[in-house]
């Protein structure tokens, strides 16, 4: 076989290879979850087929979309809060987020995004609500 019909079989094989790879999904997030002020939570998103892509944290404003809170990208957190942490082990599809020390503020939406490209994404939701103690006097 000459050398070109070699190459473009390459490229071919590539191309087949290039077809049969999956797209990236999010195979799960934590459901919405209640709790108190001082409490931890753990916001975990699995991801699949996702290698090539940035996975980020970001806190959702809901009453201004353009004023988001990024909280971290791939294993990083990137707010400067220490009280946000990333866990993300190799070998491992799933990005937690932790929060600790939960204050009312922290109440909101977040969402865990695939960044697919400079105008593209995937993401997926969770509510977080952050109550404060709750007194009954008898």
């Amino acid at each position: 076989m000459c050398a070109m019909a070699q190459v473009i079989l390459f490229f071919a094989a590539l191309v087949a290879l290039g077809s049969c790879q999956q797209s990236p999904v999010i195979s799960y997030i934590s459901k919405e979850m209640v709790v108190g002020i001082g409490d931890t939570v753990d916001l975990q998103c699995s991801v699949q087929y996702a290698e090539a892509y940035p996975i980020i944290w970001v806190k959702i404003n809901e009453r201004d979309p353009s004023n988001n809170l990024f909280i971290s990208s791939g294993s990083k957190a990137i707010v400067p809060d220490q009280r946000f942490s990333i866990r993300h082990d190799e070998g491992s599809n799933t990005y937690t987020l932790q929060i600790t020390k939960l204050q009312e503020t922290d109440s909101g939406l977040y969402q865990c995004q695939i960044i697919l490209g400079p105008t593209s994404k995937l993401s997926s939701n969770v509510y977080v609500h952050v109550r404060g103690n709750i007194f009954i006097c008898s």
